[in-house]
């Protein structure tokens, strides 16, 4: 008897006390790692820069407003795959160079669509592509993958991931946690509470102090702890092309053999599923103040691009 009010005040008071606000649009996937919940709207940020509003579609792609997207179109459709620079993580999608393709285009022939997520890489690009295929029957003509270049990093980073098919349960749960942390107050405050005690015992216990706030990996899991807990291998994130000594290193090493076996795995798979490839390279700030135009990074993704048959779209500006 006594259990009906105590949730009518647990919802009650999660009504009033807990943020209006609330801006959670990513999950982990059992799949490909992680990618971001379907058809919602928040309000996100990034670092010190200025709340933005964030809209996810059907297939849980950033898109410019919560919408429908058919499996099948008439329309030339082309998919976008990369980190948080494809994503556009900070602006707007009207903002994000993807946006602006989808506007630049004719939109009655030529539908543009963005699977883009932070922190992702070669890795997870064939196996969100896989999946996209065979698990959602997405069906589009052509494939721009876009290498940033720490993906290497984060090549070695998710290296122990074992990529599994979602299940009911699986869903049910990730369902019941979405809901919770908004109408239950207990679960609502506690959760996140023992989530961050977590995250803390694993930043002490790996020395994440060497990280600098805006690279702290810990809240993500299936993470390779062993690398994480190298200081040096937070070197290696945007230095790899510009130093001899880092290019020669494990980490790179391991990166590049894992990154360049996973996009040759990929161009084959696009090519039994007539899918056009298009490679692109794109730098960080270091690269251009070194002017290193034609880096270490663009000549190994035009090389593998020749190899495997892949359009390349290299931009170096």
């Amino acid at each position: 008897m006594a259990l009906l009010p105590c949730m009518t005040l647990d919802c009650g008071a999660a009504r009033l006390f807990l943020p209006t606000s609330f801006t959670e649009f990513r999950e982990p996937h059992p799949y490909y790692h992680h990618g971001l919940i379907p058809e919602r709207e928040a309000v996100a940020k990034w670092g010190q820069g200025d709340e933005y509003r964030v809209f996810t579609n059907s297939l849980g792609f950033m898109d410019e407003a919560v919408r429908e997207v058919s499996l099948a179109s008439e329309k030339h459709r082309i998919v976008f795959l990369g980190d948080s620079y494809t994503e556009g993580i900070g602006v707007p999608f009207r903002q994000t160079f993807v946006g602006r393709l989808s506007h630049a285009v004719d939109r009655d022939r030529v539908e543009i669509l963005n699977a883009g997520v932070l922190s992702y890489c070669p890795k997870l690009y064939r196996l969100k592509t896989r999946y996209l295929v065979e698990e959602v029957g997405l069906e589009f003509d052509e494939l721009y993958v876009f290498i940033d270049i720490s993906d290497i990093q984060d090549e070695v980073l998710y290296r122990d991931f074992e990529s599994r098919k979602p299940t009911r349960m699986g869903a049910v749960a990730a369902g019941a946690h979405r809901f919770l942390r908004r109408a239950s107050f207990l679960y609502g405050t506690l959760q996140p509470m023992l989530r961050q005690r977590r995250i803390a015992l694993r930043r002490s216990r790996y020395q994440a102090r060497f990280y600098p706030p805006w690279l702290d990996y810990f809240w993500l899991d299936d993470i390779n702890e062993e690398a994480y807990s190298d200081p040096d291998f937070v070197r290696i994130r945007d230095q790899w092309t510009l130093s001899a000594s880092l290019f020669r290193s494990r980490w790179v090493s391991e990166g590049l053999r894992s990154a360049t076996l996973e996009m040759s795995a990929l161009a084959r798979y696009c090519q039994r599923n007539g899918i056009r490839l298009t490679i692109g390279v794109y730098p960080w700030t270091t690269q251009i103040r070194a002017r290193d135009r034609n880096s270490a990074q663009v000549k190994i993704w035009r090389e593998l691009s020749e190899k495997v048959g892949a359009e390349k779209w290299v931009i170096m500006r």
